[in-house]
């Protein structure tokens, strides 16, 4: 009789952890959204004051997402900067990568290369869209040297 309760109490035992360690599930307002995958970025007119004014187009954003966090690669397009209407700076964007990735729900924060090029925002509802501010500093060179600048980015998911 003793071995039976004992036995009784063990199995009581393993169905409390294995049914509190199963319920690993979270609500649909708790879940992360799912930012793996290609997309295209652009932003606004960045604008830094003093006249000056950035233009990014037409980059490729590639993003392995695994949990909370994402890392990738920005390539292509182009970045364009107006000092006072005259353009000190014209190139191809070329590729950079894509680091301190963060999702929260819907709220994502990452850099492009470095934390002096953040972005914060949110992803869509149907999790094809992102947007957001960004903050960057750029050295331009000349009389105008190193300037804060700021806007809103987007990116859109490739076909959609």
């Amino acid at each position: 009789m003793k071995r039976s309760a004992g036995v009784l109490a063990a199995a009581a035992i393993m169905l409390v952890i294995v049914g509190c360690g199963s319920d690993s599930t979270t609500g649909p307002s708790e879940q992360n959204a799912q930012v793996g995958g290609l997309w295209s970025y652009s932003t606004d007119a960045l604008s830094g004051g003093t006249g000056v004014s950035c233009f990014i187009s037409n980059v490729d954003l590639s993003l392995n997402q695994t949990g909370t966090t994402f890392t990738g690669n920005a390539n292509g397009g182009r970045i364009n900067c107006m000092v006072d209407g005259q353009t000190v700076l014209d190139s191809s964007f070329g590729s950079q990568v894509v680091v301190n990735g963060t999702m929260s729900g819907n709220n994502v924060s990452f850099d492009i290369e470095t934390p002096a090029w953040h972005h914060s925002g949110s992803v869509s509802v149907s999790g094809n869209r992102m947007s957001g501010t960004v903050t960057l500093t750029i050295d331009l060179g000349g009389t105008t040297g190193s300037v804060d600048i700021a806007c809103n980015w987007r990116a859109a998911r490739h076909g959609t």
